[in-house]
């Protein structure tokens, strides 16, 4: 009987360790495998030209110069700044990358990467810009004339 308890309890104690190996593997690999999407995120958002390094960079210069100029009074050094800029980008990365977790598997995100890393999508990141720059003001113009024929129509069904 007594053999028979301690071979159940070595076993038990075989069975436990072993899954803890294969539960503890799992884990470990399910880890890197978040980490590995989140690398191919940040590369993606590099090769679309979304970069939160620009993002920040184009919202925290003039905040920066707007406060230099608003406090002069105050010596405020450049590690202030920089330890800004670092918390900034934290944020940023934080914000943006659950986004593409969200809506995108990271076999999409591979698929994506190999697009922008293509002629044709180099293009695309190239010629966007331009492009949402030619469109702005005809939707803008388009957007006027909506909002006209949009109040003529409600004015009419008042009239009525």
């Amino acid at each position: 009987m007594r053999k028979s308890i301690k071979f159940l309890k070595t076993g038990l104690i075989v069975f436990m360790l072993i899954s803890s190996y294969f539960i503890f593997n799992n884990v470990v690999k399910i880890n890197a495998a978040a980490n590995n999407k989140q690398e191919d995120i940040k590369h993606l958002m590099k090769l679309m030209g979304m970069e939160p390094e620009k993002i920040v960079n184009q919202v925290l210069k003039p905040m920066i110069s707007l406060n230099k100029k608003m406090h002069k009074d105050i010596d405020i050094p450049d590690e202030f700044w920089n330890d800004l800029f670092k918390e900034m980008l934290t944020d940023m990365i934080k914000l943006m990358i659950p986004w593409y977790e969200k809506h995108f598997t990271h076999e999409e995100i591979k698929e994506l990467i190999k697009f922008y890393e293509s002629p044709l999508g180099k293009k695309m990141v190239k010629v966007q810009p331009l492009m949402m720059q030619e469109m702005m003001p005809k939707i803008q113009e388009w957007t006027k004339t909506l909002s006209k024929r949009l109040k003529d129509m409600l004015e009419k069904k008042e009239s009525k």
